[in-house]
């Protein structure tokens, strides 16, 4: 990450724009130099003019100071050491700006466009899904209060922007120019990126099913089924919860996607979420296990579901229910883990501890004293004792270090926690019963889940029961949730999990 940079930006001769017109507008664009692209956003507030590369460097902003105008060219810079870019304008055409880029004599170009207003109100004439060669999909959604693209091509999820009549540029590099308009929707939609074209057609390509399902223990269970257009039947994913008391919607990404690819997603409601009862408090990884179960039944019984063609998929907490409800579920067909903890849920607890002290700076000396008490936390939680060593111990740690994660210990009581049950489950001891093909995928900067030792549970623990269909991604720069700097998801996430669901059912 750039802690200080020199950046001075010269506009040409033939560049005529006023210092008010540049300095009431915010621009996008790409910095490209040898081995290296980066995504670039200037912008300007309250009189004080920003450069962001937020995708290098998330939501650190670089101040330009000293903007002068001298016979209409406006100039500005940054002045602080070690790194040095100059830019220079070389052509405007309208709204957009061509240039070159100077770093230390490595010279590279640039291109900025002029971001152009639109109004929430605006968007539902772009919104749809847009079929284009090969059956690639682009989805334009609403989402976080902006315009945002799912590229087939890109692989990436990336905000839009606008710059023309019905032009929307893409963080990435990739324009989208709409035409066609049958009634209020557009029907056409030409996608460049750099030499490459392609048209695509809207096309409602899935359809979405709310239901509530009760289960044999008596819970009502809210679910969306996404559902492929025609006539079935066809594969389907069962997507796991995990952790976070949230509703199904925070799976409908990934969930659309999969649908527009003919693949149907069944979606859920955690425990005491949206329309689910019960209480998450109370609920184990069995009792959770077993509401897939159940869902998973529900799948083989629906009409356009092909009941040999159902997989299982889950992140995090999500992934271990996903595996131990695969390890019981009638000849599932594939399994997919996002960031599964193979290890206990004291060892993967104990690991996101240690990563969070070092973030925070911690000692390594400290951090060993205070995993200790942790240990001792879930040790004695688990077997419900009360200690009075242990609790002056954490009651000394807390009075010394006030501000960091420490263990609670209330007087005369054991430790609380509510899944005591959890604490030395292992997702690893279910890997003997799962036969199907997996694939894994982390984030190499997974601070929750140790994403390399997982793997090595998991790919030792299949190879054990004479399972080797395992497929492993690891994702650079990516973290837990599988974002990136400038909240950015990972590239490939979802087309990798497409294709090889595809690829995988091909050879059944």
């Amino acid at each position: 990450m750039i802690t200080r940079l020199v950046i001075i930006l010269l506009l040409s001769s033939n560049l005529l724009i006023g210092q008010t017109d540049f300095l009431e507008s915010d621009w996008v664009g790409r910095i490209e130099l040898p081995g290296e692209s980066h995504f670039v956003r200037v912008q300007f507030r309250d009189g004080k003019t920003f450069l962001q590369l937020p995708y290098r460097d998330g939501n650190l902003r670089y101040s330009l100071d000293n903007f002068t105008v001298k016979d209409d060219l406006p100039s500005f810079s940054i002045k602080q050491k070690i790194s040095g870019l100059i830019f220079k304008v070389m052509k405007r055409e309208g709204d957009h700006l061509d240039g070159v880029v100077d770093r230390n004599g490595l010279v590279g170009s640039f291109y900025l466009h002029r971001v152009l207003p639109i109004e929430e109100a605006q968007w539902q004439p772009y919104l749809g899904d847009y079929i284009g060669e090969a059956g690639l999909v682009f989805k334009v959604w609403d989402r976080f209060n902006t315009l945002r693209l799912h590229s087939p091509l890109s692989q990436e999820v990336g905000r839009m922007y606008r710059i023309g009549d019905h032009r929307f540029w893409v963080a990435t590099g990739e324009t989208l120019q709409f035409s066609d308009q049958e009634g209020s929707d557009f029907a056409t939609v030409e996608w460049s990126w750099g030499e490459q074209r392609m048209s695509a057609q809207r096309r409602e390509l899935y359809q979405k099913e709310d239901d509530l399902i009760t289960t044999d223990r008596g819970d009502t269970i809210g679910v969306s089924l996404f559902v492929p257009k025609g006539e079935g039947p066809f594969p389907a994913v069962l997507i796991a919860r995990g952790a976070a008391n949230l509703d199904r919607s925070l799976n409908y990404m990934e969930a659309e996607i999969l649908a527009s690819y003919g693949i149907a997603a069944l979606v859920y409601d955690n425990y005491g979420t949206g329309q689910t009862n019960g209480n998450p408090r109370t609920k184990d990884f069995e009792d959770k296990q077993d509401l897939v179960l159940d869902l998973y039944t529900h799948l083989q019984n629906y009409p356009k579901i092909k009941a040999d063609q159902i997989g299982l998929m889950g992140g995090s907490q999500g992934a271990r229910i996903a595996a131990m409800a695969a390890s019981k579920a009638e000849q599932p067909a594939f399994l997919i883990l996002r960031a599964h903890p193979m290890e206990t849920r004291k060892d993967q607890q104990l690991y996101a501890i240690g990563a969070f002290l070092r973030q925070r700076n911690v000692t390594e000396e400290l951090i060993v004293q205070i995993l200790h008490l942790w240990e001792q936390y879930f040790d004695l939680a688990h077997r419900q004792v009360v200690d009075q060593e242990y609790i002056a111990a954490v009651n000394k740690m807390r009075a010394a270090h006030p501000d960091l994660m420490i263990p609670a210990a209330p007087a005369n009581q054991a430790p609380p926690f509510p899944w005591r049950d959890d604490i030395y489950d292992a997702t690893k001891r279910y890997l003997p019963n799962i036969h199907c093909p997996v694939l894994s995928e982390h984030g190499v900067e997974d601070d929750r889940v140790p994403p390399y030792k997982s793997v090595h549970f998991l790919e030792t623990g299949l190879a054990a029961a004479g399972n080797d269909a395992l497929t492993v991604i690891f994702y650079q720069n990516a973290n837990h949730s599988f974002t990136m700097p400038g909240f950015r998801i990972a590239p490939g996430l979802f087309m990798n999990e497409v294709l090889w669901i595809k690829e995988v059912l091909g050879n059944r």
